[in-house]
């Protein structure tokens, strides 16, 4: 499996202070949403990695990943960011699979 932050996302990330310790999560588990369907959660500045049950390695370093947000990804990942709709995006083997991917920053 592999995850790549395309340079849009990176400078997104970037310019809010939220370029560190990035972690995939789910709505469900943060209680993000108050909606039945789970999205997935780009979640920043994360502190306690306990909850995360895998790392990958990236090329912009490790990211840690819940076991209820891997069923998400397939075999080739891109995080995106849409500049025309502000919003990051998950292409999973080259199809949009998320295109409203939630952000938070760890508090």
């Amino acid at each position: 499996m592999k995850l790549f932050f395309s340079n849009k996302a990176i400078n997104k990330l970037q310019s809010l202070s939220q370029f560190e310790h990035i972690c995939l999560n789910d709505t469900q588990y943060l209680h993000i949403s108050n909606e039945q369907e789970v999205d997935l959660v780009l979640r920043t500045n994360e502190t306690d990695f306990s909850a995360y049950d895998e790392v990958l390695e990236t090329h912009i370093g490790q990211v840690h990943i819940r076991k209820s947000a891997l069923k998400f990804l397939g075999h080739d990942n891109r995080i995106d960011f849409d500049d025309f709709r502000q919003v990051f995006v998950l292409i999973v083997d080259g199809h949009v699979m998320n295109d409203n991917i939630y952000l938070q920053k760890a508090s």
